[in-house]
């Protein structure tokens, strides 16, 4: 996505279909590829190792940059992490003007058919429940959160863009296409890519 690619598909009747044989999308797997491949600055997770690893090593120090996701912060804090670390945007490509930050709509809420003549009902109920305490803003909220878990504004500043600027986030829709958590996972492929083990199918 980092270079205008998309992982596939959604038809006007709702049905997805991966396709990572787009211009854009081959471009910026034959970068994994020779990161990890050919220049060899990359490590691949083809999982084989445990989902946090790579953000483990991060934190020990053996890995100089690191591209995750936000659960990577308590991941480094949990691990006693020595350095400080800063954030940065996420690489564009070639074939896109700006960064972008990849976004993951994995939870929903489902109304039984049962019920669904309450279903306005419902709806008004989670909003009610989802409204913030008396004198907490979302922005506060937020801030009481994240903000000792960063030591120079700057990568607050930046972090927090990336988390709630919604114009320059992408919704990768690995939920949707089934490949978030399934045997193998699109983040598994990616790492077998930057390891050399290439998709049969593309």
């Amino acid at each position: 996505m980092a270079n205008g690619g998309q992982i596939g598909t959604v038809n006007d009747k709702a049905v997805s279909t991966i396709n990572l044989n787009t211009p854009a999308t081959r471009e910026a797997l034959e970068q994994l590829y020779q990161w990890g491949v050919e220049d060899k600055v990359v490590m691949g997770n083809g999982g084989e190792l445990a989902w946090d690893a790579i953000a483990k090593e991060f934190a020990k120090g053996n890995i100089a940059l690191l591209s995750d996701g936000a659960a990577a912060i308590n991941i480094c804090q949990q691990q006693d992490m020595r350095d400080d670390f800063g954030v940065v945007p996420i690489p564009k490509g070639p074939r896109t003007t700006e960064h972008v930050t990849p976004m993951n709509i994995g939870y929903g809420w489902i109304i039984p058919v049962t019920y669904q003549k309450d279903v306005d009902k419902y709806l008004l109920l989670m909003d009610e429940l989802y409204e913030p305490y008396e004198g907490i803003t979302e922005d506060s909220n937020f801030k009481s959160r994240w903000i000792k878990k960063f030591s120079d504004a700057d990568s607050y500043n930046l972090f927090k863009s990336m988390y709630t600027d919604t114009s320059k986030q992408k919704v990768d829709m690995t939920s949707l296409y089934g490949i978030a958590w399934t045997d193998p996972s699109l983040a598994t492929v990616m790492g077998n890519v930057m390891k050399g083990v290439l998709p049969q199918v593309m």
